[in-house]
């Protein structure tokens, strides 16, 4: 008897012994889940082979968008190979459709094991998503990021091109490159917005959040409580950065710029202090034994990563995971050894070993950390160059303690983030819900709404639209939100050099748990955004607890449970 019948008949007996219908439910769901990874795993480490080579340059985004075509074909044509488990699903359910098993299994109600509760919700929702591919929205799509991909690559040969011109004038020439594009992304938001309306949202970005668990009806609140926590603070920092840019450039602060903003944030992030070049070896060092502390090993990841400068490369930094039963966990990055990049190469090492730490009895659909989770734990390790001394030392980089940005502050390009975040999720939120609007005087209204300086009318440039974040839009500037304040809660518990103790804490677990849960399980309470603020400040007063609405939190709660 070949391996195939013997598969049939065995589960063709569990169905006929007595037992409930949650049994049978959860049976045929195993069955269901071993079949299907089975098939997507050679398929994932297609897509994958496919986008990496597209980074690295050695293929085009028109070839990346083909295969994943290819791979949504696969998707819903089902497998037609395996004849026996299509008529087992057809006398179970009389319909052949693997869709049509899955709306039923939800419908039934009938799972309660919580992994394969959290499985079902990752297969149903690609489901979801694949039977609803879209051809207009992709053709629009392919269109839009052809040129958009393209122009990223050729930004260092720009910047070598343009002679001697100004800065800000450079830069203008930049985004002005860019401007084309608008009509195109408008009418890419217009078709991403139809296409869901058929499942029941108003719009993508409301799908987007319920896809990743996240309120969207309480998300205004959420932004209104941080912007009041924080606008103070902000508002000390800002004052920090014009008296720095004032000085330096002889100027008076309505003079100050866009551009000149977003270079004093450039400089809390990468302090003058810390202009230091190294060898490509000394500097993958200084990294490694960092993360030494914690008894985590990054050679491994390192062989297989693509992070050194070249000309043709897009100027971005991420991580992949290729094959994650092989262990193949690699960074893409475009970076010289300088340690203005120590920080983001970081971070990206901390996603790659987030992967690479997750136990490997995790089921293969749950391995994936849920993205604020991931976020998180690679911010709590990248912050630690700005909160840590003897991190620092151990880095060999100079103290901040004479630094302006940094006499207040322990991590003040952490607050000037979350303020640019909440600009950009009010962005996104608006744009979607309203298409037609003009995003550019948008973008500057919130621009002066959050980060608190106005621009003049010549300076008022469309930079948004060279944003591959907005442009490529997926959430994760909400998700940035979310794990900024879950990785602040990390460090209060876990500050210094104790970064070992999140392995078992949080890493080992994949999306095996909601992440609140293991934020409590990792700290003993629910997300507190008290330690927000001293994630960046250098002392606060203030013990008392500052949290999200109860109602918001736990509509959020529920919702990450897999409840509705």
């Amino acid at each position: 008897m070949n391996k195939n019948h013997c598969l049939m008949y065995l589960f063709a007996f569990l169905l006929l012994v007595s037992c409930s219908d949650r049994s049978q439910t959860e049976k045929l769901f195993q069955y269901f889940i071993n079949k299907h990874v089975e098939r997507i795993k050679p398929i994932n480490k297609s897509l994958s082979e496919v986008v990496w080579a597209t980074y690295t340059g050695e293929t085009s985004y028109k070839d990346l968008m083909l295969e994943v075509h290819r791979v949504d074909s696969l998707f819903v044509k089902g497998d037609k190979t395996a004849e026996y488990y299509q008529r087992l699903l057809n006398n179970l359910y009389d319909n052949s459709s693997e869709f049509e098993v899955l709306m039923k299994i939800k419908k039934s109600g009938l799972l309660t094991d919580s992994l394969l509760k959290r499985q079902f919700v990752k297969v149903y929702r690609e489901y979801v998503s694949i039977q609803n591919n879209w051809d207009k929205t992709e053709k629009i799509k392919l269109k839009l990021f052809e040129q958009f991909f393209e122009l990223k690559k050729s930004e260092n040969r720009f910047w070598d091109s343009i002679g001697n011109v100004s800065e800000d004038v450079g830069r203008a020439m930049w985004i002005g490159k860019f401007s084309g594009l608008i009509d195109k992304f408008r009418d890419l938001i217009k078709a991403m917005n139809d296409d869901v309306k058929r499942l029941g949202y108003d719009n993508y970005f409301e799908a987007t959040m319920d896809y990743y668990d996240i309120s969207y009806d309480s998300l205004d609140q959420i932004i209104r409580v941080i912007d009041n926590e924080t606008r103070e603070d902000y508002l000390q920092l800002l004052g920090i950065a014009q008296s720095e840019i004032c000085r330096e450039l002889n100027i008076t602060s309505n003079q100050i710029t866009p551009f000149q903003y977003r270079d004093a944030h450039t400089n809390m992030m990468t302090p003058g202090e810390w202009k230091v070049e190294y060898s490509q070896e000394d500097f993958i060092k200084i990294i490694g034994d960092y993360y030494a502390l914690g008894n985590y090993d990054i050679s491994d990841i390192y062989k297989n990563s693509d992070i050194w400068y070249k000309e043709n490369k897009v100027n971005n930094s991420f991580f992949f995971c290729m094959d994650s039963e092989k262990r193949d966990f690699r960074i893409y990055s475009n970076s010289k050894p300088k340690a203005s990049n120590l920080s983001s190469l970081v971070h990206e090492f901390g996603h790659a070993l987030h992967y690479k730490y997750v136990d490997q009895k995790v089921p293969y659909l749950l391995k994936e950390p849920q993205s604020i989770l991931a976020e998180a734990v690679a911010i709590y390790f990248d912050s630690k160059i700005y909160t840590s001394k003897d991190v620092q030392e151990i880095m060999g980089l100079a103290s901040l303690d004479q630094n302006p940005y940094f006499k207040d502050f322990r991590n003040p390009s952490e607050l000037f983030f979350i303020r640019k975040l909440l600009r950009n999720i009010m962005f996104e939120k608006s744009i979607f819900e309203n298409p037609d609007q003009d995003f550019n005087e948008l973008w500057w209204k919130l621009n002066k709404e959050y980060l608190l300086y106005d621009a003049s009318l010549t300076d008022r440039l469309p930079e948004w639209i060279s944003n591959q974040q907005i442009v490529d839009f997926n959430g994760m500037h909400v998700f940035y939100l979310y794990a900024i304040a879950f990785a602040a809660q990390l460090e209060e518990y876990y500050p210094g050099q104790q970064i070992g103790p999140i392995k078992d804490k949080i890493m080992k677990y994949g999306d095996t748990l909601p992440w609140n849960d293991l934020i409590k399980r990792a700290t003993g309470e629910e997300l507190n955004l008290k330690y927000l603020i001293n994630f960046y400040k250098r002392s606060n007063v203030n013990d008392s607890p500052i949290s999200l609405n109860n109602n918001a939190h736990k509509d959020l709660y529920l919702r990450e449970n897999g409840c509705s």
